[in-house]
């Protein structure tokens, strides 16, 4: 919580943010017509890409409790969640402090392949050792791609509609979380940790 916050006051205090301004209409023209936001093709298929991956995400979540709970007992959870984490965190850092080649859509794709391939890498393994570097290295591409996913938006979304099309994307990570808590949960229950990585 403690964190949350400051990040929100570094953001909304960040000289980015202060020269930010809504696109307005000059004095005697007529107002911008109000457009959906899933009328912009890029931005349902953003919203769907957040969604899988987010599914993916919680259904990892609650395999890597799982897993621990089985592997080691109960204590070690919040370090593999914690380990995941720190990936993540990592691979933002890295992200953020260069320029990367290449189109955003490009990097996306690159970068959900990237998280496929490490996910998949979840279900074989049995050490959890084996479990925490292959969650760490999968899990640097996670705020990477949220990165890009959120450019992508910012210059997919129609006009006026920039707000609503940031709140459909959250809706479908919202989606996604419970709908991949429930599933994973239910595939570990009838055939373990195992089957929760293979519903990711």
């Amino acid at each position: 919580g403690v964190l949350a916050c400051a990040g929100a006051v570094g953001f909304a205090t960040s000289p980015a943010s202060r020269r930010f301004r809504p696109q307005l209409t000059r004095l005697g023209e007529p107002p911008l017509p109000r457009q959906r936001a899933l009328s912009s093709g890029g931005v349902r298929v953003l919203v769907l890409c957040v969604f899988a991956m987010v599914t993916g995400f919680a259904a990892i979540d609650v395999a890597t409790v799982a897993a621990a709970r089985q592997l080691s007992g109960n204590g070690t959870a919040g370090i593999m969640i914690a380990i995941w984490s720190v990936g993540s965190l990592g691979g933002g850092l890295v992200y953020g402090s260069r320029s990367w080649p290449g189109a955003l859509s490009t990097r996306i794709i690159v970068l959900l392949g990237a998280i496929a391939v490490m996910t998949a890498a979840l279900v074989p393994q049995s050490s959890l050792v084996a479990l925490g570097i292959v969650l760490f290295v999968g899990g640097a591409n996670y705020a990477p791609c949220f990165a890009c996913i959120n450019l992508v938006v910012q210059r997919s979304a129609r006009a006026g509609a920039v707000t609503e099309s940031y709140a459909w994307i959250g809706s479908g990570a919202l989606l996604g979380a419970s709908l991949g808590s429930a599933i994973g949960g239910v595939a570990i229950s009838e055939h373990g940790f195992g089957a929760g990585y293979l519903v990711a």
